[in-house]
């Protein structure tokens, strides 16, 4: 089977500074009762959150560039569920449009914004924030 092909290779995922500074209360970097390992797995977890709650955020204030969709290949179920989305909220005519996957990436960015502060609020003060995660994950999937 070939590869599938990434449309969002060459698209920036940009966050909010003030989001980004608080990355690594979600982040593990090898501390088990944080629950993501990596940034994208945060910024994915907010996007589905996000879209789960029908929230978006707009980025506010200073945005930063933290990884560019070449991350997708690693997982190319994530590029499926981004077509997906950019379809249900574009129409199927815009694919055709050069700025298709700029546009649904930043879409995915106002999903995932709202999601990962979201994801901040609930692990405020938490002793073991993975824990506090699975619970109000559990709540908000019920």
């Amino acid at each position: 089977m070939s590869p599938m092909a990434n449309p969002f290779s060459s698209t920036d995922i940009e966050i909010s500074k003030s989001v980004r500074e608080r990355m690594d209360d979600l982040q593990s970097q090898g501390d088990r009762r944080k629950p993501f390992p990596r940034m994208i797995d945060v910024w994915w977890a907010g996007m589905c959150i996000g879209l789960r709650e029908g929230q978006k955020r707009a980025l506010e204030g200073d945005t930063v560039k933290f990884a560019t969709g070449v991350i997708f290949d690693s997982d190319p179920w994530r590029i499926a569920h981004l077509q997906l989305l950019g379809l249900s909220e574009t129409g199927t005519d815009a694919i055709a449009d050069d700025g298709w996957a700029n546009r649904v990436v930043a879409l995915a960015s106002e999903y995932a914004n709202y999601g990962m502060n979201w994801l901040f609020d609930v692990v405020a003060g938490a002793p073991n924030p993975t824990l506090a995660v699975y619970r109000r994950l559990d709540e908000i999937l019920d």
